[in-house]
């Protein structure tokens, strides 16, 4: 007794055919419209990541967000690093001649907030990490530390 294992192959190429058209097309990748600003947040966050106050004064438009880069240097360099290395821009807002663009990463590291101007040639304006460096707390060691008796064993 044979079998017609014809219907068999046909659907197995036809599901080859679909699957290979789907992944070529991809027809749900959309491109983020903030996608322009990722490039100009990457070398802004390199810089500081370096260091390199030279390349921050010319990345930014204002001392304040020099100072703010250097501080996520000094104290959040992990967070930093994650930004530097898989940043990408999600939401966006745009008036006049600045424009405010929400950063995301696959990491724990929270979201970037940075506020560029012009245009053509994005310069950062103001940095802002809501969970890092703005907490509200002392970040000094000796305020809020806690000291242990010697009769307090760990």
């Amino acid at each position: 007794m044979t079998t017609n294992r014809t219907p068999f192959f046909l659907g197995l190429v036809a599901f080859g055919l679909i699957t290979g058209l789907v992944l070529t097309l991809q027809p749900y990748s959309v491109p983020s419209p903030w996608s322009r600003f990722d490039e100009p947040a990457r070398r802004y966050l390199a810089a500081a990541l370096r260091h390199d106050t030279a390349a921050l004064a010319h990345l930014s438009r204002s001392s304040e967000a020099v100072r703010w880069a250097l501080k996520a240097e000094e104290r959040e360099r992990a967070a930093l690093t994650s930004w530097v290395n898989s940043a990408s821009a999600s939401v966006g807002f745009q008036r006049g001649d600045t424009t405010d663009v929400l950063f995301d990463t696959a990491t724990q590291a929270c979201p970037l907030l940075l506020t560029f101007v012009d245009q053509r040639h994005p310069a950062v304006l103001r940095a802002h990490a809501r969970c890092y460096l703005s907490r509200g707390w002392p970040t000094d060691p000796s305020v809020i530390g806690v000291r242990r008796s010697r009769d307090e064993s760990p």
